[in-house]
Formats: C-alpha cells, structure tokens, sequence
C-alpha cells in the first residue's frame, strides 16, 4: 500500500464516508449521504461495486486522500472487512499528517468492545490472525485502539437516527465553514417552516394574524402557528420551542397585551437567541403600538413588566427586558390605522418570498463562458426593454451550444424585479405528450400564482385562466426549448407591462414569425473557452501535464464545439490513464465524421456494465421528466443498486435531478439513448428494445408486429388518452416479446392463452383492464409490481402462487367485493385497495403477509370489518382507512403492531378505539378527519 501523500493532495471531496456495507449501506449511510448532498457537502461513498477484491483500490485511496474531513460509522461487521480496516488506517494517517477532521459513529457498538476489541471484534480478529501477518494486524488493532478513543456519535435506538444525522451534519457544516469550505446551504437545525410567528392570541388571533396565515399560505410559504389547544398548559421548551427552532425566519406581531404573557416573552428570548447563533431574518410588526412603547417599556408594557416583577425571578424578567429593547429597534411594519392592513400583510409576504424563496434555477456547474453571453444581452435589454408592454427575448443556436444555461442565468439575475415568475422545461417535448400543453398551462399558473387548486381539463380553458388570473401580473417566465410556434400559443397570454419573456429554440425562423423584441443567436464558446471548460471538468482544480494539456486540445477538436460533449468526456476521463484519454480520442477520431451523436455514443459505450448501460436507455426512453422516486420503484423491479447507477449518470453528465426531483437528460443525450434503442438505422419498431411513440406502439400491437427484442412498452408522458378503447390485443403477440421487462396498457383487452405471456416481465400497469377475473393460466412468475387500477376485476382467483410479487394496487376497482387469497402472494409489501367502494371483507389471509408494510384501505366505504388476523402484520408500518365509513371498531390486537407509525383514519373510527390508539408505541403520525 503506497505511503500516505503529502498536504499538496489535491482536495475534492468534503467528507470521505467509511463504512460497512453490508451493515448500513441502506439504511442509516443512505440517510446520512442523502442529508450531507442536501446542504450541499461534497461526500465520497464508494459504490458496492468498488469493493469487489481484497485490497483498497489505488482510486479509492486517492479519493480518502483528497477529503478534508472523514466520517467513519463503525458497526457490528465493520471488523471482519479488511477493506474497512485499510481505509481506517489511511484515515488516522491522513489525519495525523494533515490535521483533518474525524467524526465517529457508533452504530449500536460500545466503543469500549473497539478498544479492548471484544464481541464482534474478537471475533473479526481471530480470523484475521489466521490470514494475515502480525504486522498487518497489530496496525489495525492499533487504529481501532486510536478511534475508540475519539469523541463521537452514538447510534443505539434511544434517540431517532434522523436527529443524529442532523448533529453530525451540523457539526460537519460548522467545521468545513471554520475551514472556509463552503457557505451554509441551509440552517444547522433541521429546518420544517419557512416562518414562526409570535403574538398575543387575545389580541390578533382572529384578526390581523388570521389574515396574515391566509395571506402565507397562498403563496404556499410554510407558517407555523400555535393553536390555542397547544397553548394550554403547554410547556414552552417542548413542543414549541422545537418548531421555533426549526423555522428560518420569524415575525413578531407586537400588540396591546403582548408583554402581559409569559409564554409570548419567552418566545420572544428563544427567538432572538436563535437569532444570535443562525442569523435568521425577524420582521416584527407593531400592531397598534409605538415601537417606542415596547423599546422602553412604556404603557401596557410597563404595566405587565410590573406584574411580572412580582411573579417571576428578577434575571428572567431581565431578559424579557432585553428582548424587547432589543426587538424593537428592528426595521419593522406599523399597523395604526392609516394604511390598509392588506397593503402592510403583502409587504411581509413579498419580503418574505424574496428572502426566504428566492425562485432561482439549479445553477450551471461549469458556467465557462456565459458572462460575456449576460453582458451582451444586458446591453441590448437596457436600450429595448420597455415598461409598456412585454418585452420577448428568443435566444437561438445549436443544440448544446449554452442556449438553456444563459436563460437560466438571466433569470436568476431578473427575477426578483417580477412579481411571479416560472421557468418552463422541455416545452418542445411534454407539448407532444398526451395532456402535455394543460400541464405546461397548470405549472405556469401554480408558479406564478403559488396556488394549486386549478385543474385544467383542457387548452382552452388554460388559455382562459392565463388571460383571466395573470393579466395584471409582472412576470418572467422562461419557455425553453421549442420547436413550433404553436407551442407558445397555449401559454403566453396578455401579461402586464414589464413582463418579460424568455425563448429558447433551435429554429430561428420561429423567432422570426412571432416578432421577438430581441433575437440573440447563441454562438458557440472560443477554442480557450471550450478547453478551460474541459479541464474544469476532466482536471477539478489540479494542474494537468503537458501531455494531457495536449490531449484535452484533442478531445476539444473533436468535440464540435458544443459543451454537453465535453462536459460528458471531461467527466468520462477524469482521473483514468493516459492510455484511456488515447483509446477514447481514438474512437472520437473515427465518429468525428459522423456528428455530435455518435460522438456522444462514446460516453454509453464506456459505461461499463449492461445494467448500467440497459438503465440508461430505459431512462431515455421512458422516463425523462418523471418523479425519481417513482422511476426508482420501477427500475428495481429488474436492477440492482439502481440508486448507485443513478449518481454514475449523474457523474459522468448524462442525468440531472431538478428541483422538482424530476429525472432530467439534454435532448442530445436523451436523443442519443432513442437511437440506440432504434438501432440508428431501424425503421421497423417491432425490432426496437423499446417503444415509447404511440403511433409505433399501435402498430407493433395491433399488427403483430412485435420480436423478441422488445424490452419495454411505455408511451411517452404514460397515456394512451384512449388509444386502446375497445381494442383487443393477442396474447400471440406478447409471446413474441420474450424479453419485455415493462409493459404499460390502459383500457385495452387481451385475448387467448396467457400461458408462457409475461415470462420475464417485472413491472405491469394495465390500466383500466377490462378483465373481471384474471386468467387461470396467468402466471408471470419474474413480475414485482402489479398495478391494475381502475379495473374491472370482481373476483380474484390466483391458481399459482406469484413469489416475487411486492406491490399490487387494485385500487378505484369498483366492483371489487372481495381480496384475493394473499398466501399466492408471499412477498407483497405494499396493498393498494384505495376506492375499491365496493368491498366488503378483506380475507383473513392477509394476517399470512410477514412484509407488509403499507395497507392502503381509503374510502372503502362498504368495509364492513377487518379480520383479526391483521394483528398479525408485524412489519407493517402504514396503515390508511379514511374514508371507510362503514368500518367496525379495529381490532384490539392492533396495539401489538409496534412496527405501525402511520395510520389514517376517520374520528369516528378513531373513537371506537378505546386503548388501542394508545398502545401504538410507535405512532408517529396520526391523521384524523371528521366522518
């Protein structure tokens, strides 16, 4: 093992995690690196397949090298791993000669069975003697010895595991500040609201505060405030004192008889001491009182500082003292009369969106180049832009050139001059899908209006609200990536003057056609621009040698100009051999010829392994635009370690998350994963390995068209709108597709033997099946997720036993009265039964389910009963019977679930519970609502 390097390492990591896979990779590791990436930390976590082999790879050294700090979660089997053991090792040296930060975690282990090397660790060690040299392990016994020793955090189930995590990023964040890493990302205490508001309930609660909660809460900012149930006989240090602790921001509504509560004072000193730890933005609003009052306690708040004096220490009514001189000489709002309250509550919310919710876009991450782009544009906007009427910018280029970065980069430089703003993505594409111009209508009114209740059914009735709600509104709003003119017809409307317009396009003519008021054409970067964002990208911040200098011009050559190709190569050869950057620009050499795509093929080919490559694909193909969390439930239904592939796509630049954790690719990347799916040169879909056009879906199913290379069938934006009504399909044609892994269909009927159908399918969603009982000789033994929504199906006979089946939703299948026999479905973890209006009974199978873990019964109004043998679902966590109006009181044995955390029920079934709610030792969350 080379020697541990010198402080000239270059840094790229914040945080190395060391741990043990097997023990907590999913689980509290997951938590943990999840956390860290949200503030922002840069956090090394190998990948399961890194640890293939006996010694620590020359890459991971290198990675724990160019960490600043290390977290090392020991657990039960982190002895036995010898990879684990060289890493600790490396730490401690690197620590040692460089002064970095070392944070320990134990996780349900006494550190004292670390240092003595008891339990596990002996155990771990007697095998360890037998393998390997004295040496060897007397240097591990003597890092474990050294680690034990260091201050840490303990993991042993009397503290939930998310408050650690929060101590340890906290902590982790507070250090790397001192080292002058990297700006706080977000607040170090585990932030759930936006604002806290303080008052005097008997004062304002029903006025002026009332008004204010509305006001938040069309604009969607998230308020906490105490309700009088809370307030009574409450302590301020439990409950409240968390949430106050937990809010970014505070307004303190001063009024009359403020300073007469207690609780209000101590809220008061609470908020002001988090404000001197956490500098956090406090409004306070003198509501019928001179701020003057309240900084020299004068008036009603001279008279309560008196009563005080009598009942309280002299050293607590000095702080209340303190607060209040303190608090009132913020720069705040006066309520006395003379101005509209209205006018003063949508000052305070409109400083609060601009503080707290400042609306910008996930910057680029190598924005080489653009400034000259934004002064440019600011030029020509100074002399064109007007406040009469809208101004419309149409940027226009290449594909990849820049065109998305630089509308995203004016955008976050305007956007705090508008009232609403919206940044539309992918306009060119979701326009195709089924109901995709009525979403586009939906996110640009919800955006700018920070409203959701508009449902839109269709484009006129969009049209119609955008002209009706937002004609008064200054707005910005970004349209990116458009193709035809009618794709902005939908959703541009009579904005108010001073709006502005962002359009990004490939087609200049179209700017043409609609008269922008500015036309930029977006050119492509400089040769020295293009290659410093290359090795920005291949290099990080070290210095590359002359060769590889020579080599990065190279691939610039061959990358046409366009920064999507180098950004994916600079990450595709970061940190390999020099004889990997050959071998690579070799193959570009040859492709050069072809175009950028072929160019890009290059990133697929080198992904490595098939699963990797085959997720890719299925990405492109099917789920662009759709919610990651979503994706990865499908994706596991056939890969493993799906969320490791995930970051590699994401590493090497060929995936994007944004913030609405949608999974995102650039059209020439998405694009490029189409045609290979094609075969490039295929104009026969029956020969593509996946189908996501309707009109190729229609023809393969309806004219026997389909082969074995068919992997998967899920139309693009997931609808049919209809395509399939009434149509009946073959099972002859599925048979062919001896390798469909997905299949999507909705109201479609499939005719014939079902036998050898779906032999290696793992995810169905037959929406709208028109079957009422399934077939006999049904029998997909690979399929994980069955989902059969909005079905027909009354009875449900299962003649084989479905062993790897996890999650089956029957739900809104109406004329379901009865569940199936559940021993045919060993593994199912999830139950979907939700308006299912006519079921009755659930049978008592169910109680056979050892991995259920969410029963979802909601408005089941005819459940007459659940069986007892539900008692019986040790595992499950979630249970939902809202709306089950009909439902006799739950079984008693439902205390002894101390798995469930989570259960949904009407009042009236809450009532019926006598004891039982009670003895849920593990309720977290429990919803009620009125019958």
């Amino acid at each position: 093992m080379a020697s541990t390097s010198s402080s000239s390492s270059p840094i790229h990591w914040d945080v190395f995690l060391s741990f043990r896979g097997k023990d907590t990779r999913y689980q509290f590791t997951a938590h943990l690196y999840d956390t860290l990436n949200r503030v922002g930390i840069q956090t090394f976590i190998d990948s399961p397949e890194l640890v293939v082999g006996e010694d620590i790879s020359s890459r991971l050294l290198r990675d724990l090298r160019q960490s600043k700090s290390y977290i090392i979660v020991f657990s039960q089997n982190y002895a036995y791993s010898r990879w684990c053991l060289d890493e600790l090792v490396e730490i401690l040296d690197s620590s040692k000669a460089e002064s970095k930060l070392i944070l320990p975690v134990f996780y349900y282990i006494n550190p004292s069975d670390m240092r003595h090397q008891r339990g596990s660790f002996q155990e771990a060690f007697k095998k360890h003697e037998v393998r390997y040299s004295v040496a060897i392990v007397n240097k591990w016994r003597a890092a474990l010895i050294h680690a034990a020793e260091l201050s840490g955090y303990h993991v042993k189930g009397e503290t939930s595991e998310a408050d650690i995590i929060n101590e340890v990023v906290k902590n982790l964040q507070h250090k790397l500040q001192r080292m002058s890493s990297i700006p706080p990302k977000s607040p170090s205490s585990p932030i759930r609201w936006d604002v806290f508001v303080s008052f005097r309930g008997v004062d304002t609660r029903n006025l002026f505060t009332a008004h204010l909660y509305n006001a938040l809460k069309r604009v969607r900012i998230q308020m906490f405030m105490d309700t009088p149930e809370l307030i009574a006989g409450e302590d301020i240090l439990s409950r409240l004192l968390r949430d106050l602790k937990e809010s970014k921001s505070y307004i303190i509504v001063f009024s009359q008889n403020y300073a007469s509560s207690s609780w209000c004072l101590d809220e008061l000193v609470e908020i002001l001491r988090s404000y001197q730890t956490e500098p956090k933005l406090i409004l306070p609003v003198f509501y019928y009182i001179n701020p003057s009052d309240v900084r020299r306690q004068l008036g009603s708040f001279q008279e309560a500082i008196k009563k005080h004096e009598v009942r309280f220490p002299v050293d607590r009514v000095n702080k209340w003292r303190a607060a209040l001189t303190e608090a009132a000489q913020l720069s705040g709002y006066l309520v006395n009369g003379t101005t509209s309250e209205a006018n003063i509550i949508n000052e305070v919310v409109d400083m609060l969106l601009h503080k707290l919710n400042p609306v910008t876009l996930p910057s680029a991450r190598y924005p080489v180049g653009i400034d000259s782009h934004v002064k440019d544009l600011t030029r020509l906007l100074n002399s064109t832009a007007t406040t009469v009427g809208v101004t419309v910018i149409g940027l226009y280029g290449l594909a990849g050139v820049g065109k998305t970065t630089l509308a995203k980069s004016l955008y976050d430089q305007n956007f705090h001059h508008f009232q609403g703003c919206c940044y539309l993505a992918g306009v060119g594409e979701v326009s195709l899908r089924p109901n995709g111009p009525e979403s586009l209508q939906q996110q640009l009114i919800a955006d700018v209006l920070k409203v959701e209740q508009f449902k839109i059914h269709n484009v006129g009735q969009g049209k119609e609200l955008i002209r009706e709600k937002m004609r008064s509104i200054k707005v910005l709003i970004v349209i990116d990536d458009i193709d035809h003119q009618d794709q902005l017809e939908f959703l541009l409307g009579p904005f108010a003057s001073g709006s502005m317009v962002i359009i990004t396009t490939r087609n200049e003519s179209l700017l043409d056609a609609i008269k922008v008021n500015i036309k930029y054409q977006v050119h492509r970067l400089s040769d020295d621009d293009l290659l410093q964002l290359f090795t920005q990208v291949a290099f990080g911040n070290t210095q590359p040698s002359n060769t590889l200098m020579e080599l990065s011009k190279k691939v610039v050559s061959y990358a046409g100009g366009i920064p999507l190709v180098l950004q994916v190569f600079g990450s595709l050869l970061y940190n390999v051999p020099e004889e990997q950057w050959r071998y690579i620009i070799a193959k570009m050499q040859q492709e050069y010829d072809s175009g950028s795509q072929k160019v890009l093929k290059i990133s697929f080919d080198e992904l490595g392994t098939d699963d990797l490559k085959k997720m890719f694909l299925d990405i492109a193909c099917f789920f662009v635009g759709n919610n990651k969390e979503d994706v990865v439930k499908i994706l596991k239904t056939y890969y493993g370690s799906v969320d490791d592939c995930i970051n590699i796509l994401i590493k090497r630049c060929l995936l994007t998350i944004n913030n609405e954790n949608q999974l995102m690719m650039h059209d020439l990347i998405r694009d490029m994963g189409r045609n290979i799916s094609c075969n490039y040169t295929s104009h026969e879909p029956g020969n593509q390995s996946r189908l996501w056009v309707l009109n190729d879906i229609r023809n393969v199913l309806m004219k026997d068209l389909a082969t074995e290379a068919i992997e998967g069938v899920i139309p693009n934006g997931s609808s049919y709108d209809g395509e399939f009504s009434a149509v009946e399909l073959a099972t002859s044609t599925f048979k062919k597709m001896h390798n469909l892994r997905y299949l999507y269909l909705e109201d479609a009927s499939i005719t014939g033997s079902f036998e050898q159908t779906f032999v290696n399918l793992s995810w169905l969603r037959w929406s709208k099946c028109p079957l009422q009982t399934l077939p006999s000789d049904f029998y997909p033994q690979k399929l994980v997720i069955l989902e059969l929504p909005h079905s027909k199906i009354n009875i449900w006979n299962l003649t084989m036993v479905l062993d790897n089946l996890t999650v089956l939703d029957l739900s809104h299948s109406c004329d379901l009265d009865t569940t199936p026999n559940f021993t045919m479905l060993p593994s199912l973890e999830t139950l979907y039964l939700r308006g299912c209006i006519t079921l009755m009974e659930i049978d008592e199978s169910i109680g056979s389910l050892a991995r259920l873990t969410s029963l979802d019964l909601n408005n089941c109004k005819n459940l007459r009963s659940l069986p007892d043998s539900i008692c019986n679902l040790t595992a499950l966590k979630s249970l939902d019977i809202l709306g089950c109006t009909n439902l006799k009181p739950l079984p008693m044995g439902l205390r002894s679930i101390e798995s469930l955390n989570v259960l949904k029920a009407s009042v009236h079934n809450i009532s019926k519970l006598p004891g039982t709610a009670g003895g849920l030792a593990q309720l977290v969350n429990l919803f009620a609502k009125a019958k």
